[in-house]
């Protein structure tokens, strides 16, 4: 399913025909939306989408940008990496000035290269993988990274848990849960604790009895699952039919599904978020999130600040031209999740937000900035 849509400026321009009213005419802004549409991630994406669509929509009704209409170009990528260097070869072809996708890391490494070499900019809202932004000068991203999160994973696992040992299961058919595991795991040791177990799953895995029933045997201070929402969602579930009452903590990647647990889980649960509305300020940009619960605002407001940037470059750049955009996104912009200030590698350094998940849905729990390993002056990223 990959199609134009013109949003609210379409229908305007289509009501100016039929009333006999001369039309604006203005070449449209088109823009790239490189989702889910079909397929197993669909729920993963769906939030990012709806707000996408939302913004364009609200920002046609004010007129667009420098007087022009946005077009929005929405491509499939099936839940699947592969095809990804179609898909963005199908965006270079349509002229797009920027592109905005995808969430999963595996398809945002698949279509960032082709987007490089062409010079467009491409902002992930929520791929964590650290390699991403060194692709290129083109590429960007709203969220911290796998290094990001995994090191503060540890710190709230030893700090605020005060966990001693524990017990990482990760996906090893995905590259986000592989370098999620890893750094929790060298973070976490460097901080006193052990890593009794590290299990291995696989994608689209059904049963974890086995694997929870070898967890019950260790008994770790701490269950940390590095895993997307189909997999994780499963899990968690099969340990409240096996009432393993130890204490999780959940990446970024699987929070989509969490919202299908049980209420009533016989154990603390705790995941990454990007934001929570308790941490919003007086004075923060309006938030697209009409329609949304507070469990799905989680995500949307990574999303709102990745389109946001967008526009606010094309504004500030006085131009669709990728290369003006892409230099005018250099320019600190304060978002709703955080201060964006692009360094050299285009990762913006932000709060990680862990929320517990209760019966009053997710409770702000801590938001901590990591401690970045510090980089010799002399290495720049690419």
């Amino acid at each position: 399913m990959n199609r134009w849509l013109p949003g609210l400026a379409g229908c305007l321009l289509s009501f100016a025909l039929q009333a006999g009213q001369p039309p604006v005419q203005a070449e449209p802004i088109r823009l790239a939306a490189v989702f889910s549409y079909s397929g197993r991630n669909v729920n993963n994406d769906d939030v990012t989408v709806r707000v996408i669509r939302q913004m364009v929509v609200m920002q046609n009704a004010r007129g667009g940008l420098l007087g022009r209409p946005i077009e929005l170009l929405e491509l499939d990528t099936a839940s699947r990496a592969a095809g990804g260097k179609l898909l963005a070869q199908q965006a270079i072809n349509a002229g797009v000035s920027a592109v905005i996708g995808a969430n999963l890391s595996a398809q945002s490494l698949a279509i960032a290269p082709a987007l490089q070499q062409a010079g467009i900019p491409m902002i992930s809202p929520a791929s964590t993988v650290p390699e991403l932004t060194q692709i290129g000068d083109y590429i960007f991203r709203t969220n911290f990274t796998d290094d990001d999160q995994g090191i503060a994973m540890a710190q709230f696992a030893a700090e605020h848990l005060h966990a001693k040992t524990a017990v990482v299961i990760t996906d090893v058919s995905q590259k986000y849960s592989q370098n999620l595991s890893g750094l929790f795991m060298q973070q976490f040791r460097q901080r006193g604790g052990q890593v009794l177990w590290q299990a291995e799953i696989i994608q689209n895995s059904v049963s974890f009895h086995g694997v929870l029933r070898k967890i019950r045997l260790l008994a770790p201070d701490v269950l940390l699952v590095a895993a997307y929402g189909q997999e994780a969602g499963m899990l968690m579930r099969q340990m409240d039919e096996l009432k393993l009452q130890k204490p999780v903590i959940c990446g970024d990647g699987c929070s989509a599904d969490l919202g299908k647990i049980g209420a009533q889980a016989p154990y603390k649960l705790y995941s990454v978020v990007y934001w929570h509305p308790d941490l919003h300020k007086a004075g923060d940009p309006e938030l697209a999130l009409t329609g949304f619960s507070t469990r799905q605002q989680l995500g949307a407001a990574i999303a709102f600040d990745a389109v946001s940037l967008i526009f606010n470059a094309i504004r500030a750049a006085n131009s669709s031209e990728p290369a003006r955009i892409r230099q005018a996104l250099q320019n600190p912009w304060q978002g709703v999740t955080g201060l964006y200030h692009f360094g050299r590698s285009r990762d913006p350094h932000k709060a990680v937000v862990f929320v517990r998940h209760d019966s009053e849905g997710p409770v702000l729990e801590r938001a901590m900035l990591p401690q970045r390993p510090a980089v010799p002056n002399n290495k720049e990223s690419q």
